[in-house]
């Protein structure tokens, strides 16, 4: 069994996020709340559950929470024994956290997100990961991190969209030969573009009247 503190030398804290910090921390919580000497698979994904971007991930996953955490709860046995004042965690977590730097460099990042750890723990495949998704997830679970890797890639195409879009929009708008009536033109059409963008089963005005 290592030590947190054997994890912070491998791992610089700086590497997570600030929301990945505080999934440690819950997960920290978790295990010293049952009285465990060592934090899992199990402790992680509780932490994980608690944050509002996993929290996004698994509902358009169709994936509930709750019924994660009872799942897992009823697994991770509660202790009646002391827990040390430095508490550790088990081998398969450096795994995890491994596996979660992988996902941080196919993306060409330097932070390791919650995401990045909820992708580790279920491709790390403990059994309580697969008790947890019990009857709620299908796929198997490299499937199932395949999916939330392709949320997060189109999200991130969507971002950079936006802000090629934004760029470009402000370099047009300090123009000083742009006139007001071309001005006005560009953001209505633009309009346009967004509102077809959130809503794409709209039809333009022009083709609905046709």
């Amino acid at each position: 069994m290592a030590t947190i503190q054997e994890l912070g030398r491998q791992i610089r804290l700086d590497s997570f996020s600030s929301t990945a910090r505080k999934v440690w921390a819950s997960a920290e919580e978790e295990a010293r709340r049952l009285n465990h000497g060592q934090i899992n698979s199990g402790h992680i994904f509780l932490g994980l559950i608690k944050d509002e971007s996993v929290i996004g991930m698994l509902g358009r996953l169709h994936i509930d929470q709750q019924i994660i955490r009872d799942n897992i709860e009823s697994l991770l046995e509660q202790k009646s024994r002391e827990v040390p004042q430095t508490i550790g965690f088990t081998d398969h977590i450096g795994n995890v956290i491994k596996k979660a730097l992988n996902e941080t460099t196919r993306r060409k990042n330097i932070i390791i997100t919650p995401i990045d750890l909820l992708i580790g723990v279920i491709l790390e495949g403990e059994e309580i990961t697969i008790a947890a998704l019990k009857n709620q997830e299908q796929d198997t679970l490299p499937s199932l991190a395949g999916k939330i890797r392709n949320f997060i890639d189109n999200q991130l195409l969507v971002e950079a969209r936006e802000a090629s879009i934004r760029d470009r929009l402000e370099r047009f708008l300090r123009n000083p030969n742009v006139n007001r009536s071309t001005m006005d033109s560009t953001i209505e059409i633009l309009n346009n573009v967004m509102d077809l963008a959130e809503n794409p089963k709209q039809k333009p005005e022009s083709e609905s009247s046709a």
